[in-house]
């Protein structure tokens, strides 16, 4: 019985020292992330989505839960993943997705600049991104506007 303990012991210390390893890893990505982050600030006009508003959260995820509902193939992506941690409806997941989608969409120019309606002299970005894999008789867009670096606003449109 001791061997079964000692093993235990053991497989438990491992994991403690595993936890730690990774949390140090986060901890390194975080700051790497603000870094990033501040240098994007630093060169940017305000164009990048780096980060997504409550309402922007709110209208992509209520919006998303009823495409997924509507439409098997989205549904399979949203909701029916075999690891439910990669599910796009938990919040750092949506988060991710809609950032990588912008970025991506602003890397080929797929932007336009319009006057801010919050702002008389600022400015916001509209992005029209369409998700290909979703499309099917119609096109399905997701646009987000971004102001000041922010993605303030976000739906999906069928065209």
């Amino acid at each position: 019985m001791n061997v079964d303990i000692s093993e235990k012991f053991l497989e438990y210390a491992e994991m403690i020292s595993e936890l730690s390893s990774t949390e140090l890893k986060a901890q390194n990505i975080r700051r790497i992330i603000e870094d990033t982050k501040s240098e994007l600030f630093a060169i940017d006009d305000g164009s990048c989505g780096l980060d997504l508003s409550a309402h922007a959260f709110k209208q992509i995820s209520e919006r998303l839960e009823k495409l997924a509902i509507e439409n098997t193939v989205i549904y399979e992506d949203v909701f029916n993943r075999q690891t439910k941690s990669e599910c796009i409806l938990l919040p750092s997941n949506l988060k991710s997705f809609v950032i990588t989608l912008v970025a991506n969409a602003h890397r080929k120019g797929e932007f336009s600049k319009e006057p801010s309606k919050n702002n008389s002299a600022g400015v916001e970005y509209r992005y029209s991104i369409e998700i290909k894999k979703w499309s099917s008789d119609k096109d399905l867009y997701l646009i987000c506007i971004v102001e000041n670096n922010n993605i303030k606003t976000g739906y999906f449109n069928w065209v």
